[in-house]
């Protein structure tokens, strides 16, 4: 499995070994004609708007279960779901709901193991009936993922970002053999955080590292300004970037071997930021590293930035 990062309006979601093509506008959407289609409601920060590419040396089928649309290589599998909020809904129950979904999906495709999740939704720090919209939504993620019985230990690498459009899109990657949970020795592992931060923890990891040939990939998750579990520098760009990358850098040392990014998102929460991010971030990651800036809401209210993306670890 690999991921390239292209511009440009051609739609190659049906060439052979294609199983997601992500782009990036102001809604939600998802191609009811090709399940591998989906654009995310973030607003790219450079033009032209760039396009993830996930690929497969495997021959890809593609189809639906249940809401979730899908395609397949056998081991690898890529699922998209885009729900509704109902009017007067709660996002607890629509979280509940999604990983409902998606663990039954995972149940269908023979126990696969779930590797990385993209959650979006929207007015993610607005707070609703008392409770933080983030925050309900970690409550039904959890209800989900507690009832099925998954392990702390194999929680999947993941992000949670703030879309400017509705409703609640999820793209999803699992797989047949399971990957390896990774946390970062600078943070408290997200599943363990203190109640200060809401009635139930984040269920997710700090990073996945997964099999590939030759040697392993490393599934990041949004990694942001953060040690133990304090948000350092709030509402600080330059500070937030310096602490994200020492976050990266010590979470890549944990995952043991020497890494080379294939792609990287940066969500960032003020647009009008992004001009004297770039010229940083391209010194930090190098010019063949392609970046793909987003502005996006971020889980925390003084984050103003969040990175991730996908790495490759070299051979042991």
């Amino acid at each position: 499995m690999r991921l390239t990062v292209e511009t440009g309006s051609a739609a190659p979601a049906a060439a052979s070994g294609c199983l997601a093509e992500i782009g990036f506008g102001r809604e939600h959407g998802l191609d009811p004609a090709e399940p591998r289609r989906v654009q995310v409601g973030l607003p790219p920060l450079a033009e032209p708007a760039p396009r993830e590419l996930w690929w497969s040396e495997r021959p890809v089928e593609i189809g639906r279960w249940g809401e979730i649309a899908y395609a397949t290589d056998g081991r690898s599998h890529f699922g998209h779901l885009l729900l509704a909020e109902p009017a007067g809904g709660s996002l607890e129950a629509l979280g509940r709901h999604a990983y409902e979904q998606i663990l039954g999906w995972c149940r269908e495709l023979g126990d696969a193991h779930l590797l990385r999740v993209w959650n979006y939704l929207a007015e993610i720090n607005r707070e609703q009936a008392g409770l933080e919209r983030y925050r309900a939504f970690c409550v039904g993620r959890h209800q989900a993922l507690a009832a099925a019985g998954w392990p702390d230990r194999q929680l999947p690498a993941a992000c949670a970002v703030g879309a400017p459009g509705p409703g609640l899109l999820i793209s999803c990657l699992a797989a047949a053999r399971p990957g390896v949970q990774v946390e970062n020795p600078r943070q408290v592992s997200a599943f363990r955080y203190p109640p200060r931060y809401g009635p139930q923890s984040p269920s997710f990891s700090r990073a996945m590292r997964v099999a590939a040939s030759p040697g392993q990939l490393l599934l990041i998750s949004g990694t942001a300004s953060i040690v133990g579990h304090v948000t350092i520098h709030p509402d600080q760009k330059a500070g937030q970037l310096t602490e994200t990358l020492a976050n990266l850098a010590a979470l890549l040392q944990a995952a043991g071997g020497q890494a080379s990014y294939q792609a990287l998102r940066v969500y960032v929460r003020h647009p009008e930021d992004w001009p004297s991010l770039a010229p940083l971030c391209r010194e930090a990651f190098g010019p063949a590293v392609p970046l793909v800036p987003l502005q996006g809401d971020l889980c925390r209210s003084d984050l103003v930035l969040e990175i991730d993306g996908l790495a490759a670890l070299a051979a042991a």
